[in-house]
């Protein structure tokens, strides 16, 4: 009698065993999907990062390489904080259609990923956003995920947009059936190269000035200064001033031949706020 009910625990712990390894298996994977935008990313590098609770860099997770039109799906059973890093690849600047390489530049996301499909947008924005998370991660990584892309959406008037995973439009590009959501997202990352552009510094600066403006607002203000201590900049351009004429770049854009969109300012309607001062 003894041997048979051990054997009927035995029994009992394989099929719970089995049952959990079912489970497992159904739940193993889920797709991360999205696009990298500075106008398209064409055969770029995408590498998913676990990204740590004190804001660090971990462990390759996933790797894949993005479409013609910036695009990329892969599959991970990571869950938690997690870092997408896009590098290698080209766009076509929007305000000058110059060819640009990222070469080993960076454009980043932070976001989390649970046993759920997840859209992701890898973008000047959430590049910015992505070293806002790095200074308060310790406060508390998924507050400072949330946290940083609804600042930096605030900040570019964007507010009510997730930058995260709304896929921006490139605006040089029809944006027949883009909702306007990324209609707007675009606008900004087109009045970026334009201010770039109307500096007379090269499209390819605009990547410089990405991670000039990650530094900047880390701290959460566009104000030259990134923990109490002030920034030097290797060009002409500095993030306060590119935000503060960013309305301006946004409209001259829209007014361009280089709006391939469909849309004009007054349909877009973004309304970037002032920077912070010191």
């Amino acid at each position: 009698m003894k041997n048979i009910q051990l054997l009927a625990i035995a029994l009992g712990m394989c099929a719970l065993v089995s049952c959990d390894k079912e489970s497992d298996a159904t739940m193993e994977s889920s797709t991360v999907s999205g696009a990298a935008v500075k106008g398209y990313v064409g055969s770029a590098r995408v590498d998913i990062y676990e990204y740590s609770a004190n804001g660090e860099r971990g462990t390759l997770v996933a790797s894949t390489a993005t479409d013609a039109k910036g695009s990329f799906s892969v599959e991970t059973s990571y869950r938690g904080p997690a870092e997408i890093v896009v590098t290698q690849g080209s766009y076509s600047d929007e305000a000058t259609g110059t060819a640009v390489s990222l070469e080993n530049r960076e454009l980043r996301a932070v976001i989390t990923l649970d046993k759920n499909d997840r859209t992701a947008a890898v973008t000047a924005l959430t590049t910015i956003a992505a070293q806002h998370v790095d200074a308060h991660a310790a406060a508390g990584i998924e507050t400072a995920i949330a946290n940083a892309n609804q600042e930096v959406a605030a900040a570019f008037g964007l507010t009510g947009i997730d930058i995260a995973s709304d896929i921006p439009a490139d605006l040089s590009q029809a944006a027949t059936g883009k909702a306007m959501a990324q209609v707007k997202y675009g606008a900004v990352q087109a009045g970026l190269s334009q201010a770039i552009k109307e500096s007379n510094i090269s499209a390819e600066q605009l990547l410089t000035l990405v991670q000039d403006m990650s530094e900047d607002f880390s701290d959460g203000v566009f104000d030259g200064r990134s923990g109490g201590a002030a920034l030097e900049y290797s060009q002409a351009l500095t993030p306060e001033q590119a935000m503060t004429g960013l309305n301006t770049a946004i409209e001259n854009f829209m007014n361009s031949s280089r709006n391939r969109s469909g849309h004009t300012a007054g349909s877009v309607g973004v309304s970037v706020p002032a920077p912070g001062g010191r």
